[in-house]
């Protein structure tokens, strides 16, 4: 899965802290020394380029539900392109990274790694709307893409063919190289819902996800922990849409509530909270302990007062994840030093 505990060596970034390690596994991140001042600039740009991208175009975003939806347009020449990719003969001419649901803060972040490497490598990189991490690794499985959006707990479901996977093990062989964003559980409900808490989302109309993608098997881990979900069915009216076709449900009195694990602010919550259609609750602290004796893959985490422009006015009690890039582990060591080291 993802770095525990940093080693002896020079400069990680991992989550909010700089760790440092010398390169002895592709599984981890080596920034050496001289590239450290370069490599915070490029995490405020490609912070600053999510947040442009989180504010223009959802309406118009393709749907998360197919696999060969529209690719993000992050492809560049190779032409007067950087020496920061170092090797070029380990690059192939094209790269695509499979990314998540459009709309959301995996397809941006995603997005925007694929712009710095094509501005800085002798690759076009292209970042592809998918549905998720599992429809991801299943991709990755069939062939087709070397790197996605992904955590090391989905990985291991895959692998051992658990949870989502159950009775079809993926083959492939795969590891997290990068793990950068905090996957914080929100539970958003439609004002006037009279939604108060986890249990009174029993007889509502819930958006899980969409069918296969990582938000509906993170909606299976957690309301399977706390008895909202069994054998195939929820306790509840289960809405199969994507992230941002869920928030549109909400927005417009269609659904009553949606669970989705990404930064804070959420991009799709910012606008909803804009125009008053959605509050957050929170998991009581047994509900937390319940999840996280399940080992179905959570830590736990808050979610800080005052979030959303003041909108939540206490601190909120939840669950988190790490997600961030895993690659297929056939891939050339050097091909994905280079990638890692670039971004």
């Amino acid at each position: 899965g993802s770095l525990q505990q940093p080693q002896q060596s020079k400069y990680i970034w991992y989550l909010d802290n700089y760790y440092c390690r010398e390169k002895e596994n592709v599984c981890q991140v080596l920034i050496k020394e001289k590239t450290m001042k370069k490599f915070a600039g490029v995490l405020l740009s490609v912070s600053l380029l999510c947040m442009s991208l989180a504010g223009c175009g959802q309406s118009a975003a393709p749907s998360a539900d197919t696999t060969d939806a529209a690719t993000a347009p992050q492809s560049s020449s190779a032409e007067g392109k950087t020496d920061d990719g170092g090797n070029s003969a380990v690059w192939p001419k094209y790269t695509t990274i499979l990314g998540a649901s459009s709309g959301g803060n995996g397809i941006l972040s995603v997005s925007a790694i694929a712009q710095v490497l094509s501005d800085n490598v002798p690759s076009t990189v292209t970042a592809q709307v998918t549905a998720g991490g599992n429809q991801n690794i299943l991709l990755m499985d069939q062939g087709e893409g070397d790197f996605g959006w992904g955590d090391g707990y989905s990985i291991y479901t895959a692998k051992n063919g658990l949870e989502s996977f159950e009775g079809s093990p993926v083959s492939v062989d795969l590891c997290q190289v990068m793990a950068y964003s905090k996957g914080v559980v929100q539970l958003a409900v439609r004002k006037g819902s009279g939604i108060t808490c986890i249990q009174d989302l029993r007889g509502k109309k819930v958006v899980v996800g969409a069918a296969g993608s990582g938000t509906e098997a993170q909606s299976k881990r957690v309301f399977g922990a706390l008895g909202l979900y069994a054998d195939g069915n929820y306790d509840f009216e289960a809405e199969y849409s994507g992230v941002a076709e869920g928030c549109d449900l909400i927005s417009n009195g269609l659904a009553d509530a949606t669970m989705i694990g990404g930064t804070v602010p959420f991009s799709n919550f910012i606008e909803m909270f804009i125009n008053d259609k959605i509050e957050l609750i929170g998991f009581s602290q047994d509900e937390v302990d319940t999840i996280l004796n399940a080992g179905v893959g959570f830590n736990s985490d808050v979610i800080p007062a005052g979030s959303y422009d003041g909108k939540v006015d206490k601190e909120l009690l939840t669950v988190g994840t790490t997600a961030g890039i895993m690659c297929r582990a056939e891939l050339p060591d050097e091909l994905v030093y280079e990638f890692v080291k670039t971004v």
